[in-house]
């Protein structure tokens, strides 16, 4: 990390805590962590998907902790290599909250002007297919390829 690397970092996991206590999630439960993470980015992954409704994360979040529990490579990891798994991931969200709300900001305020020469500049293009295809290789980085299928179609429970 760079110098500001700290306060950048903290600044990303306070957003991701933020919207785990929008969900109603346990920051103590590293499966309640995984479910939003995994919402979060689904949402990033297709843009104007409906949301996440809590019955859905919570039924996604009960299949992550019944599987964590069924691997004997997450059972013997230790409480610190866990936290950081969930702690990369919960940066990669709050990243991706960050470029998708200045992005947002950006598209509002239209191109800057040339004061002097009372000109504008370039429109500013959106960052949505990146952020997109961002949140796509997170989930795919992040979450095991064989229960991603199962774990989407709970998400997307009404």
């Amino acid at each position: 990390d760079h110098a500001f690397g700290s306060g950048v970092s903290a600044r990303r996991l306070a957003l991701f805590e933020l919207l785990m206590r929008e969900r109603g999630a346990s920051l103590a439960d590293m499966t309640d962590w995984w479910a939003t993470a995994y919402a979060a980015l689904l949402q990033f992954s297709v843009p104007g998907a409906a949301p996440v409704t809590a019955h859905g994360w919570t039924a996604a979040r009960d299949h992550m902790r019944r599987w964590a529990l069924a691997q004997p490579y997450w059972m013997r990891s230790s409480d610190a290599e866990r936290q950081e798994a969930c702690d990369r991931m919960a940066l990669v969200v709050g990243q991706l909250m960050e470029e998708a709300a200045a992005d947002r900001v950006a598209l509002q305020q239209g191109p800057p002007a040339d004061p002097i020469k009372r000109v504008l500049w370039v429109w500013p293009t959106s960052r949505a297919g990146a952020i997109t295809e961002r949140a796509q290789q997170a989930i795919r980085d992040c979450f095991v390829a064989s229960e991603r299928p199962e774990i989407e179609r709970l998400l997307r429970m009404p």
